[in-house]
């Protein structure tokens, strides 16, 4: 009789992305309360169809807490079936470096198996080359990587051990 297999190791899906357009920086409006370009609404809405095209089932998502990220996150959620309530917003993700990024994602509860993550560059781009086996991503306005690791627990993440699933670009 053949062994089951380890039902310690589970896997984990993490998908990242990056915030969709947004209006351009001005003096009259703080960087943090920028908000999305109407092209970057349309940008995050297809970011969600995307991701709900793939089959899976996001059990959380956490985002920047800047505007437009939190709008990439709903309006992404909403397509996906997510509901955008339930969206978490983190004032430590607003231009955070990829260390906070990973730091973030580490305290995902074990429960969680898929992640959805909205923040800003460079620091999501560098969070996704990280923990990536291979690949040098550039993330662009909405652009989105999905990256597979075969941990248990996200505590165990650790850089250039997440295969590559896909990666969107808009």
């Amino acid at each position: 009789m053949q062994k089951a297999k380890n039902s310690s190791t589970k896997m984990k899906t993490l998908i990242l992305i990056r915030h969709a357009t947004a209006e351009s920086e001005n003096f009259l409006k703080k960087d943090f309360e920028r908000t999305l370009e109407p092209i970057g609404r349309k940008e995050a809405e297809k970011v969600g169809e995307f991701i709900k095209s793939k089959g899976l089932n996001v059990e959380k998502i956490i985002c920047s807490s800047a505007f437009r990220t939190k709008e990439t996150a709903c309006l992404a959620s909403g397509t996906m079936g997510f509901n955008p309530e339930r969206v978490i917003e983190k004032l430590e993700l607003y231009n955070a470096g990829f260390q906070k990024i990973v730091e973030e994602i580490k305290k995902t509860e074990e429960s969680i198996s898929t992640l959805v993550l909205v923040a800003h560059n460079p620091g999501i781009s560098q969070a996704s080359t990280a923990l990536a086996v291979t690949g040098n991503f550039q993330l662009a306005p909405s652009a989105a990587v999905s990256l597979k690791f075969n941990i248990k627990n996200w505590s165990e993440l650790t850089p250039a051990t997440g295969s590559e699933n896909w990666y969107y670009i808009p």
